[in-house]
């Protein structure tokens, strides 16, 4: 993010949004799963790379229930959302949908139920259940927390994913050009089609002249004999507040679709040119007992359309379903009850500003982060008259994309560092007994010097060093480091970074790039999140040491940290000299240059110390210039 002085306080707030994969999201996420689940249940929520899904908790945990939530980014269909504030409704909108499945869906019942189903028909039986059960819950938490808006969205951000993973086939593998579909795959989407969200393929399916959607093999009429079969299951499922009686309405469901497709090829029942990309909950594991979904749409409510229905959206049936929002449940399409679940406007009486889930706990990114926090300090001193910096930049985690094994490979680097950094601080922390002191307890060594007139015969406890150590580094990313310099200046940092941190030092990164200063790291930060910023081998325009001198100056002089020191790491020369040498007189804390490929006694003037290093040996200089500042 660039500051400079048209950036609002209002601009800077979306920086303190958790990451998707961050603890702070995780714990987030559990409190709404506290709040939502009550003192009867004891829900744990974890993340996981793709895919959601709820289980039991296992044997050697205490938890009743384990709800798994994707870290993975899913792209943006109908909305143009800051990226973190778009990662974390689908990841909210995820955790309700698996809280939904645990509370009200009854999978003991499924697993009775399934275990009389022949083993080569159980699939088809999870897949239809499940998808059915997918609107119940959906139309369930819809309803009780106002949630049509975010359920849509994610619905067709799922359906959209399909689609392109399914035009990827086409263009691979379909000579016609055609989108097919097997009558297994047709039918889950059109049971799912009375779902939130825009849905325009099932129709098309349906639809006797439309070319580019089939049914595999040619079989249109097996799929257009079940579509009112589908949508009274539908219908059914959604006036059914017990979760037992929807599985044995499943029950039926399946076989009438079984039947159907007793006389087709087998593939007619597998998945052949689609992913799925919905969560699939109903399988292995038995949740419990289900609550009952009184929140359901009573028996008049529940409306469904038959196939003739407009797909919802109107979307064309020669289109990708984009699900722009045009359509919604309340528009009747798909088969779809009017009303109840979506309100009137079709998005359960949410204004355009309204957040429901984040109104459900205190939100935690509402508080400040240390980036933006950070971040407005840089637009004060861009705001300010007597301070010459025209401008900065933030880190903005979402488009820094480093090299994660160069990370982890500096951390396992700077272990022995931060072990001899932890030894050298525990050195000067312990207290220590000195005698010959002129007051304290008596030393009885020392008593017969008592009698010769000397008062230095005490002993007492002298407190360590307790020093509060807090480092800033800056960076040169110029174009003069571009290639291996600004590689090994990057691992060198990243070790030094570790090693200062993970003794309980506060650190932050400054860096010169793009011909302005450019925080990476600021203090207080969870260095996991911020560890992409550090080794992305970047480095452009000139070196504006002056101006980022100023801010060092300035972010280092709140108070914070006994003993501060800046440490600059260059191969260039100042911008400004005089400016710079201004700057390094007004410093009230130490400034150390570590210096890449130059000739000893260039640019001593600049730093209250120098070191000279090439390349190849500056995380060795780092190193060694961090055991002398401390020890």
């Amino acid at each position: 993010m660039d500051i400079d002085r048209t950036t609002s306080r209002r601009e800077l707030a979306r920086l303190s949004t958790a990451d998707r994969r961050s603890e702070r999201r995780r714990t987030e996420l559990q409190r709404l799963a506290n709040v939502l689940t009550g003192p009867d249940l004891d829900v744990r929520v974890t993340f996981q790379e793709t895919g959601a899904f709820a289980r039991p908790g296992p044997d050697s945990a205490p938890h009743d229930f384990e709800i798994h939530i994707p870290v993975t980014r899913f792209e943006q269909v109908e909305t143009d959302q800051p990226t973190l504030i778009w990662d974390r409704r689908v990841q909210f909108a995820l955790l309700f949908h698996e809280l939904g499945h645990v509370t009200y869906s009854d999978f003991e019942r499924f697993e009775r139920r399934q275990a009389d189903v022949k083993s080569r028909h159980r699939e088809l039986f999870r897949s239809l259940y499940n998808a059915a059960e997918d609107v119940v819950i959906e139309a369930q938490l819809a309803e009780e927390y106002s949630l049509a808006r975010d359920f849509r969205t994610l619905n067709d951000t799922f359906r959209t994913l399909q689609h392109q993973d399914h035009e990827r086939y086409v263009d691979a593998f379909a000579p016609d050009d055609a989108f097919t579909f097997t009558v297994y795959e047709a039918v889950c989407i059109g049971i799912l089609a009375h779902g939130f969200g825009a849905e325009s393929r099932f129709q098309a399916v349906l639809d006797p002249v439309e070319d580019r959607y089939r049914v595999h093999d040619g079989r249109r009429d097996v799929l257009v004999a079940l579509a009112p079969d589908i949508d009274a299951f539908v219908e059914d499922v959604l006036a059914t507040p017990d979760g037992a009686e929807r599985v044995d309405r499943s029950v039926a469901f399946f076989e009438t679709v079984r039947d159907a497709l007793a006389d087709l090829p087998s593939v007619q029942a597998i998945r052949l040119q689609t992913e799925g990309f919905r969560p699939v909950e109903a399988g292995e594991f038995v949740l419990g007992t289900a609550g009952r979904a009184t929140d359901l749409p009573t028996d008049g409510d529940a409306t469904a359309g038959g196939p003739g229905t407009a797909g919802p959206g109107g979307g064309r049936a020669d289109t990708a379903p984009t699900g722009t929002g045009t359509g919604s449940p309340a528009d009747g399409g798909g088969g779809r009850r009017s009303g109840t679940c979506s309100g009137r406007d079709g998005t359960g009486g949410q204004s355009p500003g309204d957040d429901p889930l984040s109104e459900l706990l205190d939100d935690d990114d509402r508080t400040q982060s240390p980036l933006e926090r950070e971040a407005a300090t840089l637009l004060d001193l861009v705001d300010a008259d007597d301070v010459g910096l025209e401008s900065a930049s933030v880190v903005e985690i979402d488009d820094a994309e480093g090299d994660r094994r160069r990370w982890e490979a500096a951390k396992d680097r700077a272990k022995p560092l931060a072990n001899d950094l932890r030894s050298a601080l525990r050195r000067r922390r312990r207290a220590d007994e000195r005698v010959g002191q002129r007051t304290g307890r008596i030393d009885p060594q020392r008593l017969a010097r008592a009698a010769q007139g000397r008062d230095r015969v005490f002993k007492r406890r002298v407190r360590g060093d307790d020093r509060d150590y807090r480092c800033l580094i800056v960076l040169d990313r110029s174009g003069s480091m571009d290639g291996g310099r600004i590689r090994d200046a990057e691992s060198a940092t990243a070790q030094l970074v570790y090693a200062l941190h993970d003794v309980g030092i506060d650190v932050s990164v400054l860096s010169l790039l793009e011909d302005r200063p450019h925080l990476e790291l600021p203090f207080g930060a969870t260095l996991d999140r911020y560890a992409d910023a550090l080794t992305r081998q970047r480095a452009r325009g000139w070196t504006p040491l002056s101006d980022t001198l100023e801010i060092a100056r300035h972010r280092l002089d709140d108070g914070s940290g006994s003993r501060p020191f800046i440490v600059v790491v260059t191969d260039g020369h100042p911008d400004d000299e005089e400016a710079f040498l201004d700057q390094l007189e007004r410093c009230t804390v130490p400034v150390y240059g570590v210096y890449i490929d130059g000739d000893p006694g260039d640019h001593a003037q600049f730093f209250d110390r120098i070191v000279y290093t090439g390349s190849d040996s500056l995380d060795a200089t780092l190193r060694a210039l961090a055991r002398r500042l401390i020890s």
